[in-house]
């Protein structure tokens, strides 16, 4: 689980060297990834270590991946970690946006060097900097149009897809929304996981909270309205900088686990009747994401 905690002061801009980025992320066969970010007054660098808990060992440093500070201008980088089944390796992708071409970077465990792998025509991606791994692929939410910039507040319906970067082979397609999205949300959509299924999470201002769910992955006319409920029926005010988060289901299924950043509370709601309890969350805890860990005696190298 990762959580923010906010009785303790913010980090100095000074730290920056030493900015430290673990991504948790899901897995068929679980490790957990972590990566280092430093920079100077020229380069950004990664470097990435593979690390098991189970095992409590952590692989050495990767080699860096040095990307020029002035990229930076087009956003930051976008990060994933997921599992190749068909050469049983586990791979980190870095897509990093230019000005005129956007470019893919893989590193696959045991490896002493990243491949690039892609450079296609830029197009812009959306705020969720870490990729939602599913069926072998990465998945981000991006526009199909030219260019890196974009104003939220002018983007359209057709305009929104998946990035979908396949670790297998190595190549990337572009997938639909549902059909039945005919309004832009009024804050950015998220991709998260239910059910073993990916889904998008919309936000609408003032009004409701939307999921739908891609129920055979790749297949676009799958997509399946999950939930939509008012913000009224939560009994909250939708805050664009804490949105609502999806975080689980219950076991049985009948409750889905969202967490209120706002008010620092978890909330269950009940599907059958609709019924909406609340669990407040100690020590100021800001929720950013769950994932499932199974411990595994996969050895990171």
């Amino acid at each position: 689980m990762e959580t923010v905690d906010h009785s303790q002061p913010p980090l100095s801009p000074i730290l920056l060297d030493e900015l430290v980025i673990e991504i948790l992320s899901w897995l068929p066969v679980k490790s957990l990834l972590q990566f280092r970010h430093f920079v100077d007054d020229e380069v950004i660098g990664f470097q990435v270590r593979f690390w098991n808990p189970a095992l409590r060992l952590r692989s050495k440093k990767s080699p860096s991946l040095h990307l020029n500070w002035s990229d930076y201008e087009y956003g930051p980088a976008r990060y994933g970690f997921g599992y190749d089944n068909s050469s049983d390796t586990y791979k980190v992708a870095v897509i990093s946006l230019g000005s005129e071409n956007t470019v893919v970077e893989v590193l696959s465990m045991g490896d002493n060097r990243w491949r690039k792998i892609l450079s296609f025509p830029a197009f812009p991606f959306l705020c969720q900097l870490y990729g939602k791994f599913l069926s072998g692929t990465l998945n981000w939410l991006a526009l199909n149009k030219s260019g890196y910039r974009y104003d939220w507040g002018t983007v359209t319906v057709n305009q929104l897809v998946i990035f979908s970067l396949d670790l297998e082979k190595e190549t990337y397609k572009q997938m639909s929304l549902p059909t039945g999205l005919d309004e832009v949300p009024s804050v950015e959509p998220k991709l998260g996981y239910l059910w073993d299924c990916l889904c998008l999470f919309l936000y609408y201002r003032g009004s409701h909270f939307v999921i739908w769910q891609m129920k055979e992955f790749g297949v676009e006319n799958s997509w399946t309205q999950l939930i939509s409920i008012s913000y009224q029926h939560l009994q909250i005010v939708n805050d664009e900088y804490h949105a609502l988060l999806p975080l689980f289901t219950t076991e049985n299924g009948d409750a889905l686990v969202l967490v209120n950043n706002a008010d620092f509370e978890a909330i269950i709601y009940y599907w059958k009747d609709k019924r909406v309890e609340r669990i407040e969350i100690p020590n100021l805890q800001l929720w950013i994401d769950a994932k499932e860990h199974i411990p595994s005696m996969v050895l990171p190298c």
